[in-house]
């Protein structure tokens, strides 16, 4: 069901072939090629998120690095490195040139740590152990009624200071993506002296929402390993001065104010703990 590629010619890729290809006899049946594409969708978020974790897309150049070239710069071997090269060639991630090489494209650009608009933290954040692991448990979540343990991910980012900051990354993503339509929209809060953001992260709406308020000030509250990037983007919307960070747990304690804002976060959990949240912000 896979896609073969001959380890002696490293220039060989299928062209318009999906890393995970379920044999359709028909070839005019698009129905089902469609589906067998969304039935192997799960390879191709991995060959991403492999790209993402390993560094690739950092090292890659328009010019073509060798995979034993690009081994040695990731500390990385070589043959199996290839094969994640050529995979990532079947869905537009890389170029193969015709001597072997593996060239970077548009779309492995965005994966660079240091690109505008990098989506690295998102292939990386959205794709961890306990996500992956809940998703792969959807039919018995339907079939039981049970939600998925959130508590779970939350668990593994606490032990896991990089998955940490690579989760907040892309919430952040998320929420910046979010604050840009609050921009265009003209949106701003109801007068507030104290504004405060539930499970806040990074301060990405916190910030925009004290930029459009001049006169309130902030708290941001979120685990302490959700808010190592706090103090750099506070600064950066130039409104450090005017908010508190505070590390605790929204699910026993919520600091006092005039306007709580929860962005991306009862989303996670079942009613009644979503309940406890709004009543600690009530409260």
């Amino acid at each position: 069901m896979g896609v073969t590629l001959p380890q002696e010619d490293a220039s060989f890729v299928p062209e318009q072939v999906s890393v995970f290809d379920p044999s359709v006899d028909d070839a005019d049946d698009t129905a089902g090629r469609r589906l067998a594409q969304l039935i192997g969708g799960f390879v191709p978020a991995q060959v991403v998120s492999a790209l993402a974790r390993l560094g690739v897309a950092d090292e890659l150049t328009p010019a073509g690095r060798s995979a034993e070239d690009l081994g040695q710069a990731l500390n990385l071997p070589a043959r199996p490195l290839g094969r994640l090269l050529r995979a990532a060639a079947t869905v537009g991630l890389v170029e193969v040139h015709p001597d072997g090489t593996f060239a970077g494209t548009a779309m492995s650009e965005r994966l660079r740590t240091d690109a505008p608009g990098s989506l690295r933290d998102t292939a990386i954040g959205f794709t961890l152990p306990p996500t992956w692991s809940a998703i792969g448990r959807l039919a018995e979540l339907v079939e039981t009624g049970e939600p998925a343990d959130t508590q779970l991910m939350w668990d593994y980012v606490q032990g896991q200071p990089d998955a940490a900051a690579r989760f907040a990354g892309a919430m952040g993503r998320q929420t910046t993506a979010l604050v840009s339509h609050l921009r265009a929209a003209g949106y701003a809060p109801p007068p507030s002296q104290r504004i405060v953001d539930v499970g806040g992260s990074r301060g990405i709406l916190l910030s925009y929402l004290l930029q459009v308020a001049p006169g309130a000030r902030g708290i941001l509250l979120d685990r302490a390993e959700a808010l190592t990037a706090a103090p750099a983007v506070l600064a950066a919307a130039g409104v450090d001065d005017r908010t508190e960070i505070v590390a605790g747990d929204f699910m026993t304690e919520v600091p006092g104010g005039d306007l709580h804002v929860l962005c991306h976060v009862l989303h996670d959990w079942d009613d009644e703990i979503a309940l406890q949240i709004v009543r600690n912000c009530y409260r």
